[in-house]
């Protein structure tokens, strides 16, 4: 137990409000999780079909499609691990008015898995857009140099370095040298996106600025306009992760204004970064022809 744990909430860490012994809590965490239950579903079910379509299709096993299946696999525990727990823990909560049986346990499993998931989805993310970046920059060098194997072993590499970073801040640095290390790499995961798009901007801007030659200017038109697509979609996902990831910063560093309202605020910003791993696949499907072509094809429409 942490000095941080507070042992009348059953050694629950001292920040977490305990939902109040009554009626109207207890419902409020049901709908909650009736709410939860079939995005759940939809977020592995809608997840695992864009990495299967890739799979199946050859024709879509590019780089950026390999990174893309990296970002769907992490959404796709989203919804068979992190949103499961999340659903277990609101629900034993409110137990431990009666019993600590199991809550430091069923607590310790939702926050690890939360932290590793979307951590990973960010992680995911941040190396997307050195991917576009590079391929807007250097659209003819980056067909040629990078392969789907690279790009694999970067995805396994990210996930890789990230459940380390995960199980290091939480099971065996300090505290507060873990709260200074997750500080550290959460503005990377801001930082790095950020640079990395302004790049894009400018590759984008040089490119219609530029007066290419004649012969080269359909083959590089047509990768550009491919590479810069892909650079717009993952622009898209990572505006709607913005979305629904400002709302649960904003609690929980507004906590000491928030009051009595911090319970059930926390609990619903939770979900709604839980939300984002069903969006993802949807703005897949809408935005790429190929993956929703190949993905209508798997599913026999």
């Amino acid at each position: 137990m942490t000095q941080s744990e507070n042992s009348s909430n059953c050694g629950l860490p001292y920040w977490l409000s305990i939902p109040s012994n009554d009626t109207t809590s207890f419902t409020t965490d049901v709908v909650l999780c009736a709410v939860n239950i079939p995005f759940c579903i939809f977020a592995f079910l809608g997840n695992l079909a864009v990495i299967l379509a890739v799979i199946k299709t050859p024709s879509l096993q590019r780089p950026c499609n390999i990174l893309l299946c990296s970002l769907a696999t992490t959404d796709c525990l989203t919804g068979l691990v992190a949103q499961p727990i999340f659903v277990a823990w609101r629900l034993m909560i409110h137990r431990i008015h009666e019993s600590c049986d199991y809550q430091v346990e069923l607590f310790e499993a939702y926050h690890v898995s939360h932290a590793a998931c979307v951590g990973w989805s960010l992680a995911n993310l941040t190396l997307i857009s050195f991917d576009r970046h590079y391929a807007l920059a250097k659209p003819l060098v980056y067909r040629t140099s990078v392969t789907n194997k690279e790009a694999a072993q970067a995805a396994t590499l990210t996930a890789t370095v990230w459940l380390l970073l995960t199980i290091l801040m939480r099971f065996i640095l300090p505290e507060f040298t873990a709260f200074m290390l997750g500080l550290a790499v959460g503005a990377c995961f801001v930082i790095l996106p950020i640079m990395n798009h302004v790049g894009i901007f400018k590759a984008i801007r040089r490119h219609n600025n530029q007066v290419i030659d004649a012969v080269a200017a359909q083959s590089a038109s047509i990768l550009f306009r491919r590479e810069k697509k892909a650079a717009i979609d993952m622009l898209i996902v990572i505006a709607v992760l913005l979305v629904f990831l400002v709302p649960a910063i904003a609690v929980n560093l507004f906590q000491g204004f928030i009051g009595d309202k911090f319970e059930v605020l926390y609990a619903w910003s939770i979900v709604g970064t839980y939300l984002n791993s069903s969006i993802n696949p949807l703005i897949y499907l809408v935005r790429n022809n190929d993956i929703r072509s190949a993905v209508k094809s798997m599913m026999c429409f």
